[in-house]
């Protein structure tokens, strides 16, 4: 467990980046799953660079999907078991959740996609993801390489 996740007093952590927005009913909505699915997540709607903008992510049980085909859960809306809350600290920086979902999809971790869009995510040219290049370490990721 992150020392992030240690002083948390539930049995659940939601997951919100500094920049992204929740709908005020998102909890709401993700808690019916909370005793059948170890991560719950949403859709979303960008804003920022690229407004009004839904990308396509799989909807209702994921768990058997094909992860490395497009990363399904929106980091922002994830609702996901406490005990489960552990970042490779070896990770390459930037995409520590998608190995997170990687690693939780591979050991057969359940996962649900409400269809309701609970999130707005921002997207935008300075973020950490795409000014310093993280998003191009991506398909090592899925490939399985450790970082430098």
């Amino acid at each position: 467990m992150n020392l992030m996740t240690k002083e948390c007093s539930g049995s659940y952590v939601a997951l919100l980046d500094v920049d992204d927005i929740w709908h005020c009913k998102k909890l709401e909505i993700q808690s019916p799953k909370m005793n059948e699915y170890d991560v719950i997540g949403t859709r979303c709607v960008y804003f920022g660079d690229l407004n009004g903008i839904v990308p396509a992510i799989p909807m209702g049980d994921i768990s058997g999907r094909d992860f490395t085909a497009v990363n399904p859960i929106i980091n922002s809306s994830s609702l996901i078991r406490k005990e489960l809350c552990w970042w490779d600290p070896n990770c390459f920086v930037g995409i520590e959740d998608y190995d997170l979902w990687l690693r939780l999809r591979n050991k057969g971790h359940t996962f649900f996609n409400f269809s309701d869009i609970a999130v707005k995510h921002r997207i935008h040219t300075e973020s950490a993801f795409n000014s310093k290049g993280n998003h191009l370490h991506v398909a090592e990721l899925i490939r399985g390489a450790k970082p430098p």
